[in-house]
């Protein structure tokens, strides 16, 4: 069932914030940026400095990838549309409550990304935890404040709440409890994966990495091994049944379409070479033929035409 947005009960965050949990967050981010800058066009520029400030909080890489990706849509389709509005007056911020974003990756390959959103007018504050978001501004614990009517939440996410309402053994923080070979504790012929399922680390080499990490390649690892669990113990093989394994290939960050940060197979790169291989795995890791195609035929499109300034609207 997938998971949802954890907002560690910070006062305002639900009520006043946009998410980014997937497609339909994205389209929704994208379609408060031309709001805004339409907004701001239709009053001949008499609006509110905060009105054109998106503060993304959160310096892991969803908040990265969405504060480089706010930059480019601004910086590249809307800026050349909308020559009224000064490019200045735009503020793209980052937040994070660590010392560093990215604190997955090597130092190295952190440097590099923050060089690469400062060169790109993203400002990136960090040790810059929220105490509370209020519909106009984003408080934070040190007492500095962000005036903006646009802040994007990407900084955690949990276990969904639905699992309450199920009768399944859960976690102090509500991930299913199962064992090392995917099977729902004593709920026999019940197996739980990915983002709900607090799963042991059997190769953790530190209290820290105690659950795999709900990422989207720990996914695919569990649902292979699951499938081949699940037949052996329809077959009656449970001598066959094999403890999950979690082995992180790497972690790939595109920031805009000629930037990326790679750490893959304990090799770390950056720069053009970066988003190839990161576009390539993009490709690689999707199911369809036709879906392949239309991914690639956009990006080779987007070498020769400016991106589209334009919203994404959807049937509810």
């Amino acid at each position: 069932m997938g998971a949802q947005p954890n907002f560690f009960g910070i006062e305002g965050v639900e009520e006043h914030c946009l998410t980014m949990k997937g497609v339909a967050d994205a389209e929704r981010i994208r379609n408060r940026v031309i709001e805004r800058f339409e907004d701001a066009t239709l009053a001949d520029g008499d609006v509110p400095d905060s009105s054109l400030t998106f503060a993304v909080i959160g310096g892991g890489s969803t908040g990265v990838e969405t504060a480089a990706e706010i930059d480019a849509l601004i910086t590249d389709a809307l800026a050349p549309d909308y020559p009224s509005i000064r490019r200045d007056r735009v503020k793209v911020i980052l937040l994070t409550r660590g010392a560093e974003i990215l604190p997955e990756l090597d130092p190295a390959l952190r440097r590099a990304a923050r060089a690469r959103l400062a060169a790109r007018n993203v400002e990136v504050l960090t040790s810059a935890a929220a105490e509370r978001v209020e519909a106009g501004r984003v408080v934070l614990k040190d007492g500095r404040e962000i005036e903006t009517e646009n802040a994007i939440w990407t900084a955690g996410g949990r276990p969904n709440e639905l699992l309450k309402t199920l009768d399944l053994p859960l976690t102090e923080r509500d991930g299913v409890i199962v064992d090392e070979y995917l099977r729902v504790a004593d709920r026999p012929g019940l197996w739980s994966l990915g983002d709900c399922a607090a799963i042991p680390n059997v190769l953790a080499g530190s209290e820290k990495e105690r659950f795999v990490p709900p990422t989207a390649q720990a996914a695919v690892q569990q649902g292979y091994a699951a499938a081949e669990n699940v037949l052996a113990a329809l077959d009656g093989r449970e001598e066959d049944l094999e403890p999950f394994e979690y082995r992180p290939m790497g972690q790939l960050v595109e920031l805009g379409s000629e930037f990326a940060v790679n750490e893959v197979l304990g090799v770390r790169f950056s720069g053009l070479l970066a988003v190839l291989v990161w576009r390539a795995t993009y490709l690689y890791k999707l199911e369809s033929p036709r879906g392949k195609a239309a991914v690639a035929a956009d990006w080779i499109l987007g070498l020769f035409f400016r991106p589209a300034a334009a919203e994404i609207r959807r049937d509810d």
